[in-house]
């Protein structure tokens, strides 16, 4: 994200401006997903208990929230498909292009392939020994904007 609004900041406008015009189901998925940011950082805050005063999460940790909403959604529409639900299915992916409008663009294929291909060369991988290598550099380097069941198939094929 190039703006220097923070993610919980955007995500608080958007469900004001979704309020005034009346968007019912903007409103809903953006207020379930303000919940899940303030459930996580209480969840944190208990855990640690002596926390250093810090009250709010970055940017990084609310896009692994958002993240772990969309997965849940996916998995929704899954079994809303395989049970022939489509209108439920379909509420689904409404919710998911909500959620995915707050992230990252995603790497495509071609994209992961050639950043594996880096770092397979990078890091002189040349076998299946080397996977687990490999895997954990592209998944840094990726910084979240690759779903790790692809990258860990464009590293098995890279690897062969």
């Amino acid at each position: 994200m190039t703006s220097s609004i923070s993610l919980r900041d955007r995500v608080e406008a958007d469900l004001k401006n979704a309020m005034r015009e009346k968007a019912e189901l903007r409103v809903s998925v953006l207020r379930m997903l303000k919940a899940a940011i303030m459930n996580a950082e209480i969840a944190t805050r208990l855990l640690a208990r002596q926390e250093d005063g810090k009250g709010s999460f970055d940017d990084a940790s609310i896009e692994g929230i958002i993240r772990k909403e969309v997965k849940k959604r996916l998995d929704a529409i899954a079994a809303y498909e395989k049970a022939g639900r489509a209108l439920s299915a379909a509420q689904e992916k409404e919710e998911l292009g909500i959620l995915n409008s707050y992230l990252p663009q995603m790497l495509t294929e071609e994209e992961v392939l050639a950043l594996v291909e880096k770092v397979k060369i990078e890091l002189n991988a040349a076998s299946a020994k080397d996977y687990g290598r490999v895997m954990k550099e592209v998944i840094v380097r990726a910084k979240g904007r690759a779903d790790g069941s692809t990258v860990s198939l464009m590293v098995k094929k890279a690897l062969g």
